[in-house]
This record gives structure tokens, C-alpha cells and sequence, in this order.
């Protein structure tokens, strides 16, 4: 995914995409590391519109959150 195109917020802990297209739909996998380990998820995002419900994906963003409890 082309720089610009999402951010990462809040402590690497929010994925956002802007201007949802359908090409983004697909697996994205979070992770989170420590000296105790790692743990990960992989969530699906799955785009459904049709032709003329594209069009007004240009104004929605997705966000990813990625909260894991790890303890030291």
C-alpha cells in the first residue's frame, strides 16, 4: 500500500486506511512484541460495494485497532 495512503496512530496501536478502495480488502496481520514475547492476529477486511457504491468509499477510512494485553 502506497505511502499516504494509510497512518499509523496512537502508539502503533490504530492501522488506518483512507480512501477505501477495493483493492485493500484482504488479511492484515497486527503484532505486538516485548521481552515477554509475541503475539499476533490477522483480521480480514473484506470491501463490498457495487459499481455505484464505489464511488462513495472516496470518504471512508478503516480502522485497524490493535490492543493486546501482554503482561511482563
Amino acid at each position: 500500500m502506497p505511502i499516504g495512503r494509510y497512518q499509523i496512530r496512537d502508539h502503533n496501536s490504530e492501522f488506518v486506511i483512507g480512501n477505501v478502495e477495493k483493492k485493500d480488502e484482504g488479511d492484515y496481520k497486527c503484532e505486538a512484541r516485548s521481552i515477554s514475547g509475541t503475539d499476533s492476529v490477522i483480521m480480514q477486511i473484506d470491501v463490498q460495494c457495487t459499481f455505484s457504491t464505489c464511488q462513495y468509499l472516496l470518504f471512508i477510512a478503516v480502522i485497524i485497532y490493535c490492543n493486546f494485553n501482554m503482561t511482563i
